[in-house]
């Protein structure tokens, strides 16, 4: 994926970005938490892409 300014107008992309993230995240946390527990499960998975988010923004602005 190539970060620039432009990728804000690239949706789909994002959205195929973050989706493929949040799966790598779920075979983690599903080894992690067992199935009776799926709040633990969605605060581990929210925190996760929260923090890809987060990176995302940072080399943003920093390759702008």
């Amino acid at each position: 994926m190539r970060i620039d300014r432009a990728l804000k107008n690239n949706k789909s992309v994002l959205l195929a970005y973050f989706r493929n993230r949040a799966d790598e995240f779920l075979t983690e946390i599903k080894q992690k938490y067992a199935e009776t527990r799926p709040e633990n499960r969605a605060k581990a998975i929210n925190r996760d892409l929260n923090e890809t988010k987060s990176k995302l923004i940072a080399t943003t602005l920093q390759q702008a």
